[in-house]
């Protein structure tokens, strides 16, 4: 479990969203986002939405051994499937990984980072 105060959630929240804004503005993201709801798992109801963009530069935090994702894991988004509400990722050593609905759902394990590509 990770704890976090609340008001440096927000902080980080309203930081990358700014960061997000600034990289879409100068191209360095693609113009289309995937956004994928977030249920809470202990009622179904939507708790938000996470957006993905080609070119964001993404972290898994948790770890996910068949897939040989490692927490702390790097890689870009290269590809967003809209039909499929599922992403590409080529990982910094060069693999390419198709993370489907149910993992982005189920996991959440994509965290965007604060870092421009």
């Amino acid at each position: 479990i990770q704890v976090a105060p609340v008001g440096m959630r927000r902080t980080a929240a309203r930081l990358n969203a700014q960061l997000r804004q600034r990289l879409l503005e100068h191209g360095r993201l693609g113009a289309e986002e995937l956004r994928i709801p977030l249920t809470d798992q202990r009622d179904g109801s939507v708790r938000g939405e996470r957006g993905y963009r080609v070119g964001e530069q993404v972290l898994v935090t948790v770890n996910d051994y068949p897939l040989g994702l490692l927490n702390g894991t790097r890689g870009t988004i290269t590809t967003l499937h809209r039909d499929e509400h599922a992403v590409t990722v080529r990982l910094d050593d060069g693999r390419q990984l198709h993370l489907d609905h149910d993992y982005l759902l189920e996991f959440s394990a994509l965290a965007h980072e604060l870092k421009q590509p």
